[in-house]
């Protein structure tokens, strides 16, 4: 039989649960170590409509990158997403800024989707120096047009903002989720042709023209999803007598 505790632990020694950003919560936040899990879900996100596809599918266990429980909670509703899973006696295990900088974590499953070769981490000073970033080459030269267009369709992006369309690319450095404000600099700074992140700012995107940098803005729900797949291929390997379900989701918005 399976614990969460075990899962937890296992998660813990290639994304150690200790390794995140000062401002994050992350490990496991809903839910007891001792429960024995046979089927898991696996999100980016712990919305109450996934709290509930877990109840449905007789999950023990939901696995997520962002945390259930971020702010101090003040009150809790029947509708809410912790109360849906205490309900179910499902527990919660969240692994974010620790995922980020892992190996083989999400900015690595990014660079994986773009097809990124040479890859190394690239260390963030403003947040004690963990690697949320990841610094590769592209196979062929491209302009960050045709960059753009093939992020768009390898991560199912129902949009991609880019600027500097036709500068030949062959450096990439991606930040998957809001990473703008922590690597703009150094792309600059490095000579880099080429940076992938989300919520880039209106400033932002005239520092990088002025500086011949391509900035491409794939949404954070698409930059960071495709760790959904690979975690869930990782754990299925690692724990062959669990179900691990990855269930469906969409942006929190929508795109015309």
């Amino acid at each position: 039989m399976c614990t969460v505790k075990e899962i937890y632990d296992y998660i813990d020694g290639f994304a150690p649960f200790y390794k995140h950003a000062e401002w994050d919560n992350v490990g496991l936040l809903v839910g007891d170590g001792s429960c024995v899990v046979k089927r898991a879900a696996v999100v980016l996100d712990i919305t109450p409509r996934a709290a509930e596809k877990a109840g449905e599918l007789g999950c023990q266990l939901v696995i997520s990158h962002h945390p259930i429980i971020f702010h101090p909670i003040k009150r809790l509703s029947s509708h809410d997403a912790p109360y849906i899973l205490a309900q179910h006696g499902i527990s919660a295990i969240c692994a974010h800024t620790s995922l980020d900088a892992a190996d083989g974590g999400v900015n690595d499953a990014l660079t994986e989707a773009i097809g990124l070769e040479a890859v190394r981490p690239v260390c963030c000073e403003e947040e004690g120096g963990l690697a949320f970033g990841r610094s590769g080459l592209l196979r062929d030269v491209l302009t960050a047009s045709e960059l753009a267009a093939g992020i768009k369709r390898r991560l199912g992006a129902p949009r991609v903002d880019f600027s500097c369309g036709e500068r030949p690319v062959k450096s990439v450095v991606v930040s998957s989720g809001a990473g703008a404000d922590l690597y703009l600099d150094y792309c600059i700074e490095n000579g880099i042709d080429a940076f992938v992140t989300s919520e880039v700012k209106h400033h932002q995107y005239l520092e990088a023209e002025q500086a011949g940098l391509a900035v491409i803005d794939a949404g954070h729900f698409c930059t960071e999803r495709v760790i959904c797949p690979a975690l869930a291929n990782r754990l299925r390997a690692a724990f062959p007598d669990v179900e691990f379900a990855v269930l469906d989701e969409a942006a929190p918005y929508q795109s015309i």
